[in-house]
């Protein structure tokens, strides 16, 4: 060690070199605490601020239910199958507040009453302050129980949301299989904050894999999270259609019900979306203890 030290003090390329290692690794490790900050604004659509808060509980534990001052426009799902309808009641959507006063939006799934599944990147930036879940026609506060950044999935406590029981199911889909997304965008132009529902169906791209579109920003931080995803031998589930900015975190499921996907990255250069599958799910919620 004595003889290694005084040749580098002769040799002071060595300390250059040394000191340029340890600067790379100090800039990948920031790199890699950052990006799970910019997971939820890349991934997310803005939606204008003023929507009404809930007022605190007077024991100051859970805030309160309210009704919400927000237009929802439902699309007529009667002919649908009822297993996806049963599903599509239980969708909620995900209004998200932040410290920069910044609102997004997110959409999740009242699995079980009280607890609601959704994408990690939609609730996992440090800079949030609320997460608001309008559930039915009242809004109710979120808090988050668990979330993993690798598989793109977290679980949110929400008191009096949701009174059904629904299936998580790791299923093998074909092409052929007709599956069903639904959740809540933003109708942009409005007089006042508005949401509709997108109700469509989709079906499985064999063999298709991610292929990223330029985007600098979303670019970066969706390697990250697939690289992150590959260490676990998870394949995220390609479906046809990109879907739109703000449904991440709905379900992907089947016409009998059962939720065999979550809605993760959208490849619009591809019109693809990719959704972390049933399996993750199932492993997810028994890592949370939920059966």
């Amino acid at each position: 060690m004595r003889r290694l030290i005084d040749y580098l003090r002769r040799d002071p390329i060595w300390w250059t070199t040394l000191a340029t290692v340890f600067l790379a690794a100090a800039v990948f490790m920031f790199f890699v605490l950052r990006v799970g900050d910019e997971l939820a604004a890349a991934r997310t659509a803005n939606l204008p601020t003023g929507l009404p808060r809930p007022p605190a509980a007077a024991d100051g534990g859970t805030p309160a239910a309210e009704t919400v001052d927000l237009t929802v426009h439902e699309s007529d799902l009667s002919g649908q199958p009822a297993g996806a309808r049963r599903v599509a009641r239980n969708v909620v959507s995900l209004i998200v507040r932040t410290k920069r006063n910044e609102t997004y939006l997110g959409n999740g799934t009242a699995i079980r009453p009280g607890i609601v599944l959704t994408a990690n990147h939609v609730v996992s930036n440090k800079d949030i302050t609320e997460i608001m879940v309008i559930c039915g026609a009242v809004q109710l506060v979120g808090t988050v129980l668990q979330s993993d950044f690798a598989t793109d999935t977290a679980l949110l406590k929400v008191p009096d949301c949701g009174k059904e029981t629904l299936q998580v199911a790791a299923v093998r889909v074909s092409v052929d299989d007709t599956l069903f997304v639904t959740g809540f965008m933003q109708e942009r132009g409005a007089a006042k904050p508005t949401l509709y529902r997108l109700f469509t169906t989709t079906s499985r791209i064999p063999q298709a894999r991610l292929v990223f579109s330029g985007n600098a920003r979303d670019e970066q931080v969706v390697r990250v999270m697939v690289a992150a995803m590959a260490k676990r031998h998870i394949r995220p589930l390609p479906l046809a259609a990109a879907l739109p900015r703000g449904m991440s975190g709905s379900p992907v499921f089947t016409a009998d019900g059962r939720i065999i996907g979550l809605v993760s990255i959208a490849d619009n250069l591809h019109n693809r979306t990719f959704a972390i599958p049933g399996w993750v799910l199932e492993r997810e919620l028994l890592r949370a203890g939920i059966k």
